[in-house]
């Protein structure tokens, strides 16, 4: 994979990543070249203030790099942000702090942090202003400082609404994309299913039909040979049990074959469980299926399979989970399809639409639904249905 074409797999978010690296680093060189002019500028100030830089950019780094996932202690982080923006005047480390409001925190949070980071900055306008009014070698009136300052203040609200609007962008692009992989990944899933049912019910058809025809065929056969064996002929009777004994193979076998094709391993469901994992980027998707499951069934498969992808949905929408863990196994007799996560879990479990619709879906093959959870602890939803019994 080329350079080119890491990019484009990559996030969005990746972009405003290594472009806020790359300003912070042009503000460290751009801040050393300016205070190496100024006589008064010591090696120590130098020093500091590079280092503060430094310090803001790996904060930024940190800061942005779970998204799409929001951690609490991200809100720490964006405190720390705003104070190492503090002793800036550039308006880059500050537009840098505004982008991460969308990408750091979840959107009922976004305005009031947003607030705060203008108050933020028209509070450092007002002060640079002020002192470069202190330190100007002319006097100016009280109208010129006053139209400076609204001026600035006007400028860098501009700023701050284009940099919050661009990071809300991203996160609506990264939304997007991860709905397009996560709804490609589900058609994969299905085609897996479907495909799987139309082989499985062709192989019932040729079944049936080589019961139905040679069986009856062989069947009739081994009766006449057993009339013929009651005839009067001694020469004939040997040859008779020969030919009965071979129809009697012959049946045997066409019988053994029809109960192995019946009986074949399906392989669908857990290739759609982990197709699943190819369009879910929001957290960590992790598939675990036991090995020689006998076949669910078309039916069944889709079934377990529509209870998987809705637990994941609900977890992606309510969970704010980091890890997502699918199990698929086989205990006392009964399939066991577990999902778990590590989420924020609920102190009273009130059933939606999703979460009664997989107990209808498994009430249908006498199957049971289990959730469990509990405030801080995360939510598992465990589905256990009988094992298909395979006839012969």
């Amino acid at each position: 994979m080329g350079p080119l074409e890491f990019l484009r797999s990559r996030s969005p978010v990746l972009y405003i990543r290594l472009g806020g690296v790359v300003l912070v680093l042009a503000i460290i060189i751009s801040g050393t070249i300016e205070r190496q002019q100024e006589p008064a500028s010591s090696l120590g100030s130098q020093v500091l203030m590079a280092a503060l830089a430094l310090a803001y950019g790996v904060v930024f780094w940190l800061n942005t790099g779970p998204f799409p996932q929001r951690l609490p202690w991200q809100r720490w982080l964006l405190v720390m942000q705003y104070g190492l923006s503090m002793p800036f005047s550039s308006a880059t480390v500050s537009l840098l702090t505004t982008a991460t409001i969308p990408l750091a925190l979840r959107q009922r949070f976004w305005w009031p942090w947003m607030l705060a980071q203008m108050a933020l900055v028209v509070g450092q306008t007002v002060w640079q202003i002020q002192s470069a009014v202190a330190r100007a070698p002319v006097v100016v009136t009280q109208s010129d400082v006053v139209g400076a300052i609204a001026a600035n203040i006007i400028e860098s609200m501009a700023w701050q609404l284009f940099a919050f609007a661009a990071a809300v962008l991203i996160v609506r692009l990264n939304r997007e994309r991860e709905k397009l992989a996560r709804l490609n990944a589900e058609l994969r899933g299905a085609q897996l299913l479907l495909s799987d049912a139309s082989r499985l019910s062709e192989r019932l058809r040729i079944s049936r039909e080589l019961h139905d025809s040679l069986g009856h065929h062989l069947t009739a056969l081994n009766l006449q040979l057993e009339v013929a064996q009651h005839l009067p002929d001694d020469q004939l009777r040997p040859q008779l049990a020969q030919a009965q004994f071979l129809s009697r193979l012959v049946l045997a076998d066409i019988r053994q074959a029809v109960s192995e094709w019946r009986a074949e391993s399906s392989t669908a469901l857990p290739e759609a469980l982990r197709s699943l994992t190819t369009g879910t980027t929001a957290v960590d998707l992790k598939i675990e299926i036991e090995e020689g499951l006998p076949s669910a069934g078309p039916a069944l498969a889709h079934a377990l399979y529509r209870c998987a992808q809705e637990s994941i949905t609900n977890t992606l929408k309510h969970g704010a989970a980091r890890h997502i863990t699918i199990s698929l196994r086989r205990q006392e007799g009964q399939l066991v399809l577990e999902v778990s996560d590590d989420g924020q879990g609920s102190a009273a479990l009130v059933p939606g639409n999703g979460l009664s619709g997989m107990e209808a879906r498994m009430e249908e093959f006498g199957g049971t639904v289990q959730f469990e959870t509990a405030a801080g602890k995360g939510f598992r939803i465990i589905v256990t249905v009988p094992l298909p019994v395979v006839a012969a």
